[in-house]
C-alpha cells in the first residue's frame, strides 16, 4: 500500500545499480520455493498465454538509463503513457478554517504527502491527522471534517507525485516523452477509494479518463499505455472497469502495473492499531484513528476471502493470533473505530478474482526480500505499541508479501486469449526501486514503444459490454 520502509528494511538502498536481464527462455521461468506458494503459482501459470519472467542475473555499476533502451523501442510508435502513483506519493493540499483544536493552527493550510518533506505551515504533526480523518455519512458517501478542504496538487503533470519516481520520470522524458502533451500522472487522495471522493476536485474516475482521452488525442489518435505503482494499479482497474468496451478499445493499448497491490497487505492491520508518522514512518499513536477512517486502509488489507488463515497478522501475546480470517473479530477486539462499517465496503471489492483489465497486461513484481506481514502486542488496543522482536515476515519485496503479488497470475488464465498477457519477475529489487530498476525500464520501454497486439474481429467484444464486477457495496 504505501511506501514506509519495513522495519528490517535497510535505508539507503540507491538507484545505481543496475541488473542486466535473462532473455534466455531457459533461465526466464517462474522459480523458487515459497512455502507452498509455489505449486499453486506452477498451476495458474499453466494456460497457453505463458508467464514471462524478467529475471536479474548479474549486476553492473553505472552508466545512463536510458541507453537500456534496444533499438526495435527506439524506432517503433512511441506511444502516450498516463501514470498512477502509489499510496501516500501524490501531494493533497489541505485548507483549513475555524479549527478549535487546542495549541493548533485554526486556520490556514498545508501540503502532505507520505515519507517525503513537505511544508505544514505551521501545523505541527499532531494536529494535521485530526484534520486528515474522513468522515462518513454512511454508503459511499464519505467527507472531509468541517472546516477542511482537500485537493490535488498539480493534478495531470509529474510534479503532483515528485517521491520517488524522479529518475522513473527523468527516464520517461529522456526517450522523448512530454509532460502535459504525451505523458501525464494521475495523483489521486490516497486516503480515498477509486470509488469515494471527498476534496473539491470532483470525482478521480472522471479526471482520469479526461487525461487518457487528452494523451490519445494530442497524439494524434495513438492508443495510450496505462501504467501504475502499488495502490496505483487498483485506480486503472476501476477506471477499466467502469468503461465501456469499445472506449478501452480506442484508447488503451495496455496496462503495465508495477508492484500492484492487488489483494491487500497483511502490515496494514498493524498500522490500524499502532498508526504511522507520515513523516518517518515510525509508529505514531496519535495518527491511528485517521488511519482507521481512510477507505483505502481497508481497501489495502490483506483480504480474508483470498489469504483466508495463510499469514499471520496480528499476535495478541498469550491470547490469540490473529490470521486475515479473524479481521472482523480483530476489529472488534481492538476496538478499531470506524472499521466495522468500512472493512465490509472496501475489502475485496476489487481483486483479480472479480475484475479483469480486459486490455492487454504487462505487469512486475519483486520476491526475494523479507516482508513485514504482522506484528506482536501485549495489549491490543488502537495506539498500542508492538512489541521489539515480535515481527512476522513472509517474502515479497519489502513491502508487500508474495501471496499480494502472485495474485496477477489469476488473469493469465482469465484474461481473453485477444490480448497480451505477461508477468515478470524481478529477484532482489525492493517495492520502490522497482519504478527505477533499469531491467523494468528497458522493459518498459520497449512495450511503450511498440504497437501491441491487435484485437481480431472476431475477438472484439460488443461495444458498451464488460466483464466486469466490481462490488461497490452501499452498506
Amino acid at each position: 500500500m504505501n511506501l514506509r520502509r519495513s522495519r528490517l528494511q535497510p535505508a539507503g538502498c540507491g538507484v545505481a545499480l543496475v541488473l542486466l536481464l535473462c532473455l534466455a527462455p531457459a533461465c526466464c521461468q517462474v522459480s523458487g520455493s515459497r512455502g507452498g506458494g509455489a505449486s499453486d503459482r506452477r498451476a495458474l501459470a499453466s494456460s497457453e498465454k505463458p508467464v514471462t519472467n524478467l529475471t536479474a542475473v548479474g549486476t553492473v555499476v553505472g552508466g545512463s538509463i536510458a541507453n537500456a533502451i534496444d533499438a526495435v523501442a527506439r524506432n517503433g510508435t512511441r506511444h502516450p503513457l498516463v501514470f498512477w502513483p502509489a499510496f501516500g506519493t501524490s501531494i493533497v493540499n489541505v485548507g483549513v478554517s475555524n479549527n478549535s483544536a487546542a495549541n493548533c493552527p485554526s486556520d490556514g493550510m498545508f501540503k502532505v504527502a507520505y515519507g517525503q518533506p513537505t511544508d505544514l505551515y505551521g501545523f505541527p504533526e499532531r494536529c494535521i491527522y485530526p484534520l486528515l480523518t474522513i468522515q462518513h455519512h454512511g454508503g459511499l458517501n464519505f467527507s472531509n471534517p468541517v472546516g477542511v478542504n482537500s485537493t490535488i496538487n498539480g493534478f495531470g503533470d509529474p510534479s503532483c507525485a515528485p517521491n520517488p519516481y524522479a529518475p522513473t520520470y527523468a527516464f520517461i522524458e529522456g526517450v522523448g516523452y512530454t509532460p502535459g502533451k504525451d505523458f501525464f500522472v494521475a495523483c489521486y487522495d490516497w486516503r480515498t477509494t477509486p470509488f469515494t471522493d471527498v476534496g473539491s476536485d470532483g470525482a478521480h474516475l472522471q479526471r482520469a479518463q479526461s487525461l487518457v482521452e487528452q494523451a490519445y488525442n494530442n497524439s494524434n489518435g495513438t492508443k495510450v499505455y496505462l501504467m501504475a505503482h502499488s495502490n496505483g494499479p487498483l485506480y486503472v482497474l476501476a477506471l477499466l472497469a467502469s468503461m465501456s468496451a469499445q472506449w478501452r478499445q480506442t484508447y488503451v493499448a495496455g496496462f503495465i502495473p508495477i508492484a500492484g497491490n492487488w489483494i491487500g497487505q497483511g502490515s496494514l492491520y498493524s498500522e490500524l492499531l499502532s498508526g504511522q508518522s507520515l513523516f518517518d514512518g515510525s509508529p505514531n499513536a496519535a495518527s491511528a484513528p485517521a488511519f482507521a477512517s481512510w477507505p483505502s486502509s481497508y481497501l489495502s488489507a490483506s483480504f480474508p476471502g483470498q489469504y483466508n488463515d495463510s499469514e499471520t497478522i496480528i499476535v495478541h501475546q498469550g491470547a490469540k493470533n490473529y490470521t486475515p480470517s479473524d479481521s472482523s473479530e480483530l476489529y472488534t477486539d481492538a476496538g478499531i473505530p470506524y472499521a466495522a462499517t468500512l472493512a465490509p465496503l472496501f475489502q475485496g471489492n476489487m481483486t483479480p478474482s472479480n475484475t479483469s483489465p480486459d486490455t492487454n497486461f504487462y505487469g512486475f513484481y519483486g520476491s526475494g526480500l523479507p516482508t513485514l506481514v504482522g506484528s506482536t502486542y501485549s495489549n491490543l488496543s488502537v495506539g498500542a505499541s508492538f512489541i521489539d522482536g515480535g515481527n512476522i515476515y513472509l517474502d515479497g519485496d519489502g513491502n508487500q508479501e508474495y501471496i499480494d503479488n502472485l495474485a496477477a497470475l489469476e488473469w493469465n488464465a482469465k484474461l481473453s486469449p485477444c490480448y497480451h498477457y505477461e508477468l515478470n519477475e524481478i529477484k532482489g529489487v525492493e517495492h520502490v526501486m522497482l519504478t527505477s530498476n533499469p531491467a523494468v525500464l528497458q522493459k518498459i520501454a520497449n512495450i511503450m514503444f511498440t504497437n501491441p497486439p491487435g484485437i481480431s474481429s472476431q475477438c472484439a467484444a460488443t461495444p458498451g459490454s464488460s466483464s466486469n464486477t466490481i462490488a461497490t457495496n452501499s452498506g
